[in-house]
């Protein structure tokens, strides 16, 4: 009996759950409307930190997501996680591949990244977020930038 009462208390009564999370926050929570704090220089190597970013790489890989920053699942820290895989340019084919720019990347940990704009010319493509599933708009991009971040090479 005490055994359906807790699986009853479960159902009706979850337990919290704490980020990181397993799945990616929704338009809507507060964690994506705050300003995410950058990730001090000692606190990279910490087990918290590779923890953040293992689960990252976890959510990404069953969204089937190209990139996911750190407060889609929960954590305000400036950490994004990228990765266009040989696999993924063959969904795009090679005339969009081309039209786009696009490049093949490995798995890609950027903490505290910095964006410097080269070109102001803008370029728009359609592109979708995991934060708003089941939706993709037109969205402008500067032609040219340049990008540095800390942070260890995965």
């Amino acid at each position: 009996m005490h055994k359906f009462a807790a699986a009853y208390r479960n159902i009706f009564f979850p337990k919290p759950v704490k980020p990181p999370f397993l799945h990616v926050c929704q338009v809507g929570d507060p964690v994506l409307r705050s300003k995410a704090l950058p990730v001090p220089p000692e606190d990279i190597p910490k087990p918290e930190t590779k923890q953040v970013i293992s689960q990252m790489r976890q959510v990404m890989k069953t969204y089937d997501a190209v990139g996911l920053a750190a407060p889609q699942i929960g954590v305000p820290l400036r950490i994004i996680t990228l990765e266009f895989s040989p696999k993924r340019k063959k969904e795009f084919g090679e005339e969009v591949y081309a039209a786009r720019e696009m490049s093949l990347l490995p798995f890609t940990v950027v903490i505290n990244p910095h964006m410097e704009i080269l070109d102001y010319k803008k370029v728009a493509f359609p592109e979708a977020c995991e934060s708003l599933r089941g939706y993709s708009a037109m969205v402008p991009r500067y032609k040219g930038c340049k990008t540095s971040w800390t942070g260890p090479v995965w």
